[in-house]
């Protein structure tokens, strides 16, 4: 065969200029029958990639055609100073599609993309493990996880000798060391107030296989991860600047972390906040050694046994570094699995017969704990795919306009084309001018991109892991910007540059043709049909989620979050007694209390829609049902502003010595007990025997969005096993800055170790809990909004455009008798057949990508008619306002002015 391929010679054929097509094809025939006679398989080769290379040619050779003229850009903005209308429309569309594009690239690079700053981070691995349905031990801090090459649901945490067992018998190129979060945290400097920072407790070798540098000192060694070794610690760079005020001296002072001194050694590498920025764990401000963790955590062990022999307490999570040579999955995963397994079995944890359900599983560890990325990466990419529409509309829309300048331009570039211009000098105008806009919109988006980054990020994370992600100047985010500003010129500008390209003297001298003209602009008219399409899901979309943001705004929490304050102490960091702990607890109350401006306060366990349950089994006449439960002080249904049905609420009589006693809500009192639920009795844990003294109205406890559970109240002192840490309620009329002030102090004056976190007002739990929908809905609208503004702007150009060039036939027809009316409706009858198209289009469009945002909707469907309806006629409505103006127009010219020659 020594003829290339038909269909390939075709679609070569139709990309290659038409003056030099028949030649370049015949060079390229000869040169394949020529390699046919050797291989007709590497001459087939070679012929398809001319398709990759062909282009590139093209465009340099489109170059050296062009002769870059600098006078050419001299003219091209003095063309568009011109036109100061049209120039800012497209700035500022192409600026802020741009910039609103590059926003999410830097948000997604930086939340989801980028990795652990250390060295060779993709051989880091988070080691989990799947459990039977039946175990025996004890869970802390736990987190679960999807095996994403199976689909299993693994869980991360094992016991200390579990870990050491996996650690000693590693293979060589193997590294292993273990980490586990401190919950609550007392740092004491000097004579300073304590503070609450995040905590890490690490193996010595935990910053040995990150291959973790220190900013300044030294990092931990497995030397400090001895019994006996002396209680040292490393800081973030970020807590060294926040807490320290970066004063260098810090390195070698001692603070007191839980009443206990520890030297600080070291100052950690800037940009490095532990492995998890976000989510339920957050940044690490500190790091201390896993020897001391006694210190840090508490949990009930097994006599003569403690934290770090207990084999029932699994609370340490694993990393490894694994060399690129090893099958990380196979060989080590297999290895482990054995061992552990093993372990399991002889500690009691497993049955024997379960200890094939035993296996150890290494997920992708570059990125650290991916709870973040997790929460995030689905509203950023839909967020980045709203954007690229964006964009592409402002393309369009600008195409359009171009399109519409061009046409009128036809009769120039006709005679010049007459005069021995060549197609590429023809377009080499429009080229420039696409490529300033691209520029200088582009400069634009970039610092769009740079405001609206940080903030993006802000408000996805409600703040939280913000501070640790870095968003600032970078190349990839620079070049970004750069690239979706080339794109944005060169979906501009190639159609209108084609278009002249095009241009032939025959066409367009001597007898005017405005039928032509018209004929040209087909390409205006799909576009814009294109951008009405594409702003409908836009629309649509910013509907469901305003629709979701109402509903989530209208839910009924059950209580007044205005005017409610919530702080949180840990006596335990301070003292181990439960006796004195609540001693210290009830002063902080009594205290409170005598704050002016404060109405009420009340201790509670847990603080409503705040993200945290408790919960327990309880027995009610042999069934065992789960129920919601809270601890709280007296002066709570005050406080909060719940309503008591019926009976009593827990009073100051209901202490450690009087009989236990609760209050249950009012769906516990329908669906467990079928009636009147005063007196009745049941057993907590099949433990706890209490007696139903009160019923209260329902109320939200874990989020906005659940059921309600059947729940109850008891006396916080009642509790047997106290209270791990202790949250206060209180309404008051008190700027909160003023308060927390105040209240800082009554604590720090308690005891000086004593540290207050979790400082926040009540509403702003209410708010978080549609923090991202209101995100969505903003930007969403403001988007949605944008594009329509586009479409609207595009269609307006071109009915103008059109009118302007029938402007004799409607002068004809107003002559001949015609009414105005007429006119307008002539107008707007070409608007709406374009409108309705896009609309249609458009639709389709919704009902299909609907159903990838339907989780993140409440109360509303992503099909929702009202809600699509709504949106069409809108944006109908809106298009036929924009082709109204230039149809009112037309209905008002003069016939004697535009028949004139």
């Amino acid at each position: 065969m020594k003829s290339p391929p038909r269909w390939a010679e075709a679609l070569l054929g139709a990309v290659l200029p038409r003056d030099d097509r028949d030649e370049m094809l015949g060079d390229l025939a000869e040169a394949y029958a020529r390699r046919a006679e050797h291989s007709a398989f590497k001459a087939r080769a070679w012929y398809l990639g001319q398709l990759l290379f062909l282009p590139g040619w093209l465009i340099l050779g489109a170059l050296r055609a062009m002769r870059f003229d600098p006078g050419e850009f001299r003219r091209t903005l003095r063309g568009l100073a011109r036109t100061p209308g049209f120039t800012i429309v497209a700035v500022v569309s192409l600026g802020l599609g741009i910039g609103a594009t590059t926003a999410i690239y830097g948000a997604m690079r930086a939340l989801i993309f980028v990795s652990l700053p250390v060295e060779e981070p993709e051989q880091l691995s988070l080691v989990y493990h799947t459990w039977p349905d039946n175990w025996n031990g004890r869970q802390s801090g736990s987190d679960s996880s999807i095996d994403p090459y199976d689909g299993e649901r693994t869980s991360s945490n094992i016991s200390w000798p579990a870990f050491t067992e996996l650690r000693d018998a590693s293979p060589e190129g193997v590294e292993l060391s273990a980490y586990a979060f401190v919950r609550e945290l007392s740092l004491v400097r000097g004579n300073e107030p304590a503070i609450a920072p995040a905590a890490m407790m690490v193996s010595g070798s935990y910053f040995q296989t990150l291959r973790l540098p220190p900013h300044s000192g030294r990092m931990l060694t497995p030397a400090d991860d001895q019994l006996g070794a002396e209680p040292v610690a490393v800081v973030s760079h970020s807590f060294w600047q926040r807490a320290f005020g970066s004063d260098p001296g810090v390195i070698g002072q001692s603070v007191r972390l839980n009443g206990r001194p520890f030297r600080v050694v070291g100052v950690m590498k800037r940009g490095y906040v532990g492995l998890s920025p976000g989510g339920f764990f957050g940044a690490s401000d500190l790091v201390v050694p896993m020897a001391h963790a006694a210190t840090f955590v508490d949990f009930p062990v097994r006599d003569g046994e403690d934290v770090l022999t207990s084999r029932l307490n699994h609370w340490v999570r694993l990393v490894a570094r694994v060399d690129d040579r090893l099958d990380w999955r196979g060989d080590v995963g297999a290895g482990w699995t054995e061992l552990l397994s093993a372990h399991m079995v002889e500690a009691g944890v497993v049955a024997d017969g379960d200890r094939g359900d035993v296996t150890v599983r290494m997920l992708e560890g570059r990125r650290g704990l991916d709870e973040l990325r997790r929460e995030t990466e689905e509203p950023l990419q839909i967020l980045g795919f709203t954007v690229a529409l964006v964009l592409l509309i402002a393309c369009a829309n600008l195409t359009t306009l171009l399109l519409a300048r061009g046409v009128a331009r036809t009769e120039e570039l006709a005679l010049r084309r007459a005069l021995g211009a060549s197609r590429w000098e023809l377009a080499r105008p429009q080229l420039v001018e696409s490529l300033l806009l691209g520029v200088v919109g582009g400069t634009l988006g970039f610092f769009v991109a740079l405001e609206g980054g940080p903030l993006l990020v802000s408000s996805l994370t409600g703040g939280e892991g913000s501070a640790a992600v870095r968003y600032d100047v970078s190349w990839p985010l620079i070049a970004s910007a750069t690239i979706a500003a080339l794109v944005a010129a060169g979906l501009t500008g190639w159609a209108p540059a084609a278009r002249m390209m095009r241009t032939e003297p025959n066409d367009h001298l001597g007898v005017r043709d405005k039928g032509a003209s018209r004929k040209n602009m087909r390409l205006g008219r799909a576009l814009i049909a294109i951008q009405i399409a594409i702003s409908v899901p836009l629309v649509v979309g910013a509907g469901l989620f305003l629709q979701t943001l109402g509903n989530i705004v209208s839910i009924d929490p059950g209580f007044r979050p205005e005017g409610i304050v919530a702080f949180r102490v840990d006596a335990s960091l301070v003292t181990k007694d439960d006796a004195e702990q609540q001693v210290i607890y009830q002063r902080i109350l009594d205290e409170v209390h005598e704050i002016p401006g404060v109405a009420s306060a009340s201790i509670v366990g847990n603080v409503l829609v705040s993200g945290w349950r408790s919960n327990s089994w309880v027995d009610i006449d042999g069934e065992t049902p789960m129920m919601d439960f809270n601890a709280v002080s007296p002066a709570f249904l005050e406080t909060m502003g719940i309503s008591l049905r019926s009976g009593r609420f827990i009073e100051a009589s209901d202490d450690p010595d009087a009989p236990h006693v609760v209050v249950v809500n009012e769906t516990a009192e329908r669906e467990l007990f079928g009636g009147s639920a005063i007196g009745r009795t049941f057993s907590v844990g099949g433990r706890r025997p209490v007696e139903i003294v009160g019923v209260v109205a329902d109320t939200k406890y874990y989020d906005l969005r659940e059921e309600i559970n059947p729940s109850f109240y008891d006396s916080w002192t009642q509790r047997p096993d106290g209270l791990y840490a202790t949250h206060y309620v209180m309404r008051s009329t008190q700027p909160v800055a003023t308060l927390e002030r105040e209240v800082r102090d009554i604590v720090s004056g308690i005891d000086r170790g004593l540290p207050l976190s979790a400082f926040r007002t009540q509403s702003d739990d209410v708010i978080a809990q549609a923090l991202r929908e209101r995100v969505f809905a903003r930007l969403l609208t403001a988007f949605g909004l944008f594009g329509l503004l586009l479409s609207c702007i595009g269609l307006y150009g071109l009915m103008s455009f059109n009118v302007s060039q029938r402007m004799s036939e409607m002068g004809v027809r107003l002559a001949l008798g015609a009414a105005p009316e007429s006119i307008v409706g002539l107008v707007l009858k070409q608007v709406a057949g374009l409108a309705l198209l896009g609309l249609i289009i458009g639709v389709v469009a919704s009902l299909q990508v609907g159903p990838l945002i339907e989780a993140m909707l409440f109360g509303v469907e992503s099909n929702d008619g009202v809600t699509i309806v709504a949106a069409t006629l809108l944006m109908f409505g809106v298009a036929l306002l924009a082709g109204g103006i230039p149809a009112r127009r037309a209905s008002k010219v003069d016939p004697m002015v535009s028949l004139q020659p």
